[in-house]
């Protein structure tokens, strides 16, 4: 019987079985030069080395490496730890796979992401090899990387929003950390009383990572709204919301180019004092030498709290010569050991249930900040079209929020492109 020794994991199982698939937030990208596609990784030639691609910041990269160095010690198979776009894979295994060329044999992969992976037949077919994962991964993740029944994606990080706050300024200025959207804007307008400018982050960086559309889809599902409708009350509720923070001049200037790293960075440095993001900027913040701050599961909309549950799934490359080997690290980094090291030293929660020993008594506050945020999470959809449709939320906020145009008018026409996509994808 499988231990639950956490509620934290517990709970990312009961949320991954609800769907198929899902996707996240995005994971925590590295900026890069875009080189050709065939110049992102390097070859391997020799049969026992293999090559993994996966796409971290740049405080998580020792982590990897290192777990690749272990996995070498251990089994004598050499990793090849190649740093890239997550974006850029779907190019990359296209045109290996075409060449007849494939030297990536491990990928991993947005949540969010799934599906052109499958549709394209660039990953292997799993299902054979689902009895060798280990008993102890949660069995709500392994469901969430099945397509019409068939194995292709093994679980391999989960990932959930956190709101970050000073507690010195909002000690100073007697707050509490909000709870509602009004009390969020209340925080706001008392940092631009206190300092003559806007100190609100929101992530509202218009990159490939989707990072705006995530940041957006929690504040919709927040008021009722739904982003495949996009037109309904909720949705139109949540959008001029946000653009009366940017009219009221709220929200710091950077937030346009706020995502995963710069935010810490922003706060860190003490031009914000109130923002959401992803777990792993606890670390770095404290890195960057700010320590008076706490990160907590966050607020509420005029409807419910919610948290986009995120995350990375790992594929094996259709075809690779050396299957048997990369499944082998596969199961590797699902594994304690590799988990373990996962969550103590880059702060991810993990995908099992047995895998918290080496966190340190100081950081379980911040797994139990993840087990709270976890509570209201939400599962976004894995679907054809789930790029044009974070293009046209993009196209939503700039309209709306930056531009200033009415919500309702926008969404009406945004609707009727959406609908036009959910046809073609029937």
């Amino acid at each position: 019987m499988k231990k639950r020794i956490w509620i934290l994991m517990s709970l990312v199982a009961i949320l991954a079985l609800t769907l198929s698939a899902c996707q996240p937030a995005a994971p925590e990208p590295v900026e890069v030069e875009e080189p050709a596609v065939e110049e992102v990784v390097e070859e391997v030639v020799e049969a026992e080395e293999i090559t993994f691609v996966t796409q971290v910041s740049e405080a998580e990269e020792a982590a990897i490496e290192e777990l690749a160095a272990l996995f070498g010690e251990q089994t004598g198979t050499k990793v090849n730890v190649q740093f890239m776009q997550a974006t850029d894979m779907q190019a990359l295994l296209q045109s290996q796979i075409e060449a007849d060329n494939i030297y990536v044999d491990v990928m991993a992969q947005d949540n969010l992401r799934m599906e052109p992976f499958v549709r394209l037949s660039l990953i292997e077919d799993l299902t054979d090899l689902e009895s060798e994962i280990d008993p102890e991964v949660f069995d709500g993740l392994i469901e969430g990387g099945k397509f019409d029944g068939h194995l292709y994606f093994v679980p391999y990080r989960t990932n959930v929003q956190l709101t970050y706050y000073r507690t010195d300024i909002l000690d100073e200025l007697g707050l509490e950390p909000p709870t509602t959207w009004d009390e969020w804007r209340a925080a706001c307008e008392a940092f631009l009383e206190r300092d003559g400018e806007p100190r609100c982050i929101f992530k509202a960086a218009f990159d490939p990572t989707a990072v705006n559309p995530t940041q957006m889809w929690e504040w919709i599902v927040s008021a009722g709204g739904d982003p495949l409708v996009l037109n309904d009350v909720g949705t139109v509720e949540a959008y001029t919301f946000l653009q009366g923070l940017q009219k009221d001049g709220l929200l710091h200037p950077d937030s346009a180019i706020a995502k995963w790293d710069t935010s810490n960075e922003i706060f860190a440095r003490g031009d914000a004092y109130l923002m959401q993001n992803w777990p792993f900027g606890i670390g770095v913040i404290r890195d960057l030498g700010l320590t008076d701050f706490v990160a907590y599961h966050g607020f509420s909309g005029p409807v419910r709290e919610a948290h986009v549950v995120g995350g990375e799934v790992l594929a094996i490359t259709n075809g690779t010569p050396r299957k048997e080997a990369a499944w082998e690290f596969v199961k590797f980094l699902e594994s304690r050991e590799a988990q373990e090291i996962l969550a103590s030293e880059n702060g991810w929660p993990n995908v099992r249930g047995d895998a918290l020993g080496k966190i340190p008594e100081v950081r379980l506050d911040e797994f139990g900040a993840i087990n709270d945020a976890l509570e209201f999470g939400i599962l976004r959809p894995n679907i054809s079209y789930m790029e044009d449709l974070l293009g046209i939320m993009i196209e939503a906020y700039d309209r709306i929020v930056n531009d200033g145009e009415d919500a309702q008018t926008v969404l009406d026409e945004l609707h009727v492109n959406l609908e036009t996509l959910q046809t073609e994808a029937q």
